[in-house]
């Protein structure tokens, strides 16, 4: 019969190879530490204990948005040990993401590259960090690499998709798009992305075709609104269905003040007042450049498409939208 020290051994080496096989297992580092406490190797044990703490601290405030200190956690996490290591790399490089400190996510992402065999996910989600650098062409590579390592993979599709159209290449957006409905056939993203696309290339019915379909799918105040100005700018009065889907939403954002703009429920002049971010005077600058579009007049929807593109986050389809309408205005 085994001795209790000898149980307490295999122990730890079952934990230990739970560990190896799912470095994610929590319960694992937990058990490990208990087992450490009884043969009274304390300090084992804490440095266990530390990194189930940790990580799960890091997670929790990631989700909270705390993400100060989950990179905090995560910070402590790679300090205690070479086992955690490339998943708190990633996940401090998720956390960065997220604060839009997309130099040091990509630092991290490197990490995870040279610590662990690399994946679709982590491919993709470097191609988020330079995406946000507007860094396309490394973008785009980083999201081929993903789509090569998982060809069902929607996301990678509609984020390479997002990085073509940076860069102006509206051909290569859709046929992007295209492919991830084709893998995805609901993929409420991939359908509105598309149509802004279309909508940059005043392709204006299959812009309002597929925002319809984006949608029927998942009810979202932009593609409402950009199908509104593609049916308007084929001559189609869109205010009903504008309204009806506004009514239903009960949208409570600031884009309500663009909807009720549009319904002649608000002044333009309202509109710019009740822009207080700078996302919300970028986007009064685009809509009213829209509104001087459908009025005839396009010098004034000139200088009001100029001013959002000088003053939008070159994130937002408005900048994108005024980019390629001055294009058309201004040859």
């Amino acid at each position: 019969m085994r001795s209790e020290k000898n149980q307490t051994d295999l122990a730890i080496q079952d934990f230990t190879q739970a560990i190896v096989l799912d470095p994610q297992h929590r319960p694992a580092f937990n058990n490990r530490a208990d087992a450490f406490v009884a043969k009274r190797d304390y300090d084992r044990a804490i440095q266990d204990y530390d990194q189930a703490i940790r990580m799960d601290g890091g997670e929790r405030y990631a989700k909270w948005g705390e993400f100060d200190r989950a990179i905090q956690d995560y910070d402590a996490a790679i300090r205690i040990s070479r086992i955690w290591g490339p998943q708190a790399y990633e996940l401090r490089g998720n956390a960065y993401l997220k604060k839009n400190d997309f130099d040091r996510a990509i630092q991290d992402y490197n990490e995870v590259a040279t610590r662990s065999r690399p994946d679709a996910e982590g491919f993709n989600n470097r191609g988020l960090a330079y995406l946000g650098k507007r860094e396309y062409d490394s973008a785009i590579k980083n999201y081929t690499e993903a789509i090569k390592f998982d060809p069902k993979f929607t996301t990678a599709f509609v984020n390479r998709g997002n990085a073509h159209r940076g860069t102006g290449d509206f051909e290569r957006a859709i046929a992007d798009y295209t492919e991830a409905i084709r893998v995805a056939p609901k993929s409420a993203a991939a359908f509105a992305n598309r149509g802004y696309s279309h909508f940059y290339r005043a392709d204006f019915p299959a812009a309002a075709r597929d925002l319809l379909r984006a949608n029927d799918l998942a009810d979202d105040v932009d593609s409402i609104l950009w199908r509104f100005l593609a049916r308007s700018r084929m001559g189609q009065d869109g205010a009903e269905e504008l309204r009806a889907n506004a009514e239903r939403l009960k949208n409570k954002e600031w884009s309500n003040n663009v909807i009720d703009l549009f319904l002649g429920r608000r002044s333009l002049a309202e509109v710019r007042a009740a822009a207080g971010k700078p996302d919300e005077k970028c986007k009064a600058e685009f809509y009213a450049g829209q509104l001087h579009m459908l009025r005839g007049a396009r010098s004034d929807a000139t200088t009001a498409l100029r001013a959002a593109a000088d003053i939008c986050p070159k994130g937002l389809i408005e900048y994108e939208g005024a980019v390629a309408e001055l294009k058309r205005l201004t040859p």
